[in-house]
C-alpha cells in the first residue's frame, strides 16, 4: 500500500487571513479553534478523514519563497517502514527530524 495524503501545508506569515480564502474548496471550514493572529490554521476535510489544508505561521514574511509541502500517512506499514521505503527511492531525510511510530 502507499501511503495517503495527510495534509497539505503552507508556510505564511498570516494563518487566518491566507486560510480564510480556501474555505471555497467543496466543503471545507475553518477548524473551530481558529482565530485571528494565531500561530496555525487548519481546513479539516469535511468527512473527516484526509486530507487537510494546514496553515502554519512562519517568523518572517516573504523574504524567501512561501514553502508548500505534503505530510504523508503511511497506510499499511509503519512510518519507520514508510521512511526506510521513500528513502530507498530518493527521499531525502531532514536533518533534526524523526520518524514517530504514533500509528502502526
Amino acid at each position: 500500500m502507499y501511503p495517503r495524503i495527510h495534509n497539505s501545508s503552507f508556510d505564511c506569515h498570516d494563518t487566518y487571513a491566507l486560510s480564510g480564502s480556501w474555505p471555497a474548496l467543496p466543503g471545507y471550514a475553518r477548524h473551530a479553534d481558529d482565530a485571528p493572529g494565531g500561530p496555525e490554521a487548519a481546513l479539516p476535510a469535511p468527512d473527516g478523514t484526509t486530507p487537510h489544508v494546514f496553515f502554519p505561521q512562519v517568523p518572517v514574511a516573504g523574504s524567501v519563497k512561501d514553502r508548500a509541502r505534503f505530510r504523508l500517512e503511511p497506510a499499511g506499514r509503519t512510518r519507520a517502514r514508510e521512511a526506510e521505503r521513500m528513502l530507498g527511492v530518493g527521499a531525502t531525510e531532514r536533518a533534526g527530524t524523526t520518524i514517530e511510530e504514533e500509528h502502526p
